[in-house]
C-alpha cells in the first residue's frame, strides 16, 4: 500500500527478456498498486544511464539472466543496492554477485515496498561483493604476472616460470597421464597479441580468457568446470588458456577479479602473461584483466633487455607497475648475453630498485625452434628463475592441496 511520503522509490530493473514479475511491477506501479515509480530497462547500457543521471534510485532489480557484477557494482557505488529475482532453483549466489536480498518471480505487491523499507531502515546495508566462496577451505596458489615492452621476451620468461612452478607442482603419480603432465600449474595469456597459442601450435581449444571472464559475469564457477576450459601441452610442464578471438566481448573489471579468484583456486600456481605495457603514460588504456592480474599478483616480473634502447623501455614499464604495486612485490628480470657485474648495475640503476629486486636471465638459445617445434623448455633457465620466485617469497600450493 501507499505510504504518506511525498516521493516515491524508483526501482530499475533488467529483465533478461519477457518477466512477469517485470511486467506485475509494471503493472502496479502504474496503477498506483504499490508506492514506487518502476523503470523498466531494455539493456544494460539503458540502466547505466539510469543510474548515472543523477536522480537517487532505490534499487536495482535482476534476474539470474541479466545479472551482472559489473553493473551491481556499478550501482553499488552510486548508493543503489542490488536484488536478484529468480524462481528458486538453480539461481547465481546473490551474495556473490554483491546483491542485498533475493526475491521470488512469484513476488506480491507488498514484498518490494518491505524491502525497500527494510532497507531504508539499515542504512548501513550496502552490497557485499564478496570472492567465489568454493567449498572447503582452499589455500589460494599465487599470481606471477609478467609484463615489459614489446619483443624483450615476455612471452618467453612467461613460459619459463610456468615450465619451473610446474616442475614443483606436478603430481609425480600422474606424470604418465598425458593430460595430468602441469595440471597444477596454468599459464594464461592476458596479452592483446594472441602470441601463446601460436607458440604451442593450437588450433582448436576448449575454452579461453574471454570465456572464462563471462562465465564470471553472472556466477560463481566451479574449480572443474574452470580447469575444463584449459587445455594440456604435452612437452610442457603446465596447463594453456589461451587469450580468445578479436570479437571476444571486453573484459569487465569485477568479473575479471573474480576469474583470477577461481584461478587461484583451481591451480597450485598462475602466471599471467599480460604483455606489452602500454605506453602513453598513466592515462593509456589497460585491458581490465590486465590491470587486475597486476594489481591482485603475488608478484609481477617486468622483463626487459639490457641494451641502451632496452633498459629505456623498461625504467618505463617499471614505473607504471610500480604505481600500484610495492617494490617488495616487483621483480625485474632483463635478459643479458654476458650477465656481467655491469650489467646488473645498470639495471638497478635504471629501474631505481635495489639490486636484489632485479635479475639477469640468459638469452635462450635455439629459441626460435623450441617455438616452432614446442619443444621442452631449458630446464636450467627455468629452475633459476623459479629460484628467484622462491626469494621473492613466492611459492605455490603444493600438489596435495589442490
Amino acid at each position: 500500500m501507499a505510504d504518506d511520503r511525498t516521493e516515491v522509490d524508483v526501482v530499475v530493473a533488467l529483465p533478461g527478456g519477457r518477466r512477469d514479475w517485470a511486467t506485475r511491477l509494471s503493472r502496479w506501479s502504474m496503477s498506483a498498486g504499490v508506492a514506487i515509480e518502476f523503470l523498466r530497462g531494455l539493456s544494460a547500457d539503458e540502466v547505466r544511464a539510469v543510474l548515472g543521471a543523477g536522480r537517487p534510485v532505490a534499487l536495482l532489480l535482476v534476474d539470474p539472466a541479466s545479472a551482472d557484477r559489473d553493473l551491481i557494482d556499478l550501482a553499488a557505488g552510486l548508493g543503489t543496492p542490488s536484488a536478484l529475482v529468480d524462481d528458486g532453483g538453480a539461481a547465481p549466489d546473490w551474495t556473490d554477485l554483491g546483491c542485498v536480498a533475493r526475491l521470488d518471480e512469484r513476488l506480491g505487491a507488498e514484498e518490494l515496498p518491505d524491502l525497500l523499507r527494510d532497507l531504508r531502515q539499515a542504512a548501513t546495508a550496502r552490497p557485499r561483493a564478496r570472492a567465489v566462496d568454493l567449498d572447503g577451505p582452499a589455500d589460494p596458489g599465487p599470481i606471477v604476472t609478467v609484463v615489459g615492452a614489446g619483443g624483450c621476451g615476455v612471452t618467453t620468461t612467461a613460459m619459463l616460470l610456468a615450465d619451473g612452478l610446474g616442475s614443483l607442482t606436478t603430481d609425480p603419480d600422474a606424470a604418465a597421464d598425458p593430460d595430468a603432465t602441469g595440471g597444477h600449474t596454468l599459464l594464461v595469456d592476458a596479452s592483446d597479441t594472441g602470441g601463446l597459442a601460436l607458440y604451442h601450435d593450437l588450433v582448436r581449444v576448449p575454452g579461453d580468457l574471454s570465456q572464462l571472464v563471462e562465465l564470471h559475469r553472472r556466477d560463481r564457477v566451479d574449480p572443474d568446470e574452470v580447469r575444463a576450459l584449459t587445455t594440456s601441452v604435452p612437452t610442457r610442464r603446465y596447463r594453456m588458456l589461451p587469450a580468445g578471438t578479436d570479437e571476444a566481448p571486453a573484459r569487465p573489471p569485477s568479473a575479471s577479479l573474480a576469474a583470477l579468484d577461481s584461478l587461484r583456486r583451481a591451480f597450485a600456481a598462475v602466471v599471467v602473461d599480460a604483455g606489452a605495457v602500454p605506453a602513453g603514460g598513466e592515462r593509456a588504456p589497460v585491458d581490465p584483466f590486465v590491470d587486475a592480474a597486476i594489481r591482485t599478483a603475488d608478484l609481477t616480473v617486468v622483463v626487459g633487455r639490457c641494451d641502451l634502447h632496452g633498459l629505456h623501455q623498461l625504467a618505463v614499464a617499471t614505473d607504471r607497475v610500480r604505481r600500484v604495486q610495492p617494490d617488495d612485490r616487483v621483480l625485474v628480470v632483463c635478459t643479458a648475453r654476458r650477465r656481467g657485474v655491469d650489467d646488473h648495475r645498470s639495471t638497478a640503476a635504471a629501474v631505481d630498485l635495489p639490486a636484489e629486486r632485479v635479475r639477469l636471465r640468459p638469452v635462450v638459445g635455439r629459441l626460435e625452434r623450441i617455438h616452432r617445434d614446442v619443444a621442452p623448455l631449458p630446464r636450467r633457465v627455468a629452475g633459476g628463475l623459479v629460484d628467484e620466485l622462491a626469494r621473492a617469497g613466492v611459492h605455490p600450493r603444493s600438489a596435495v592441496d589442490r
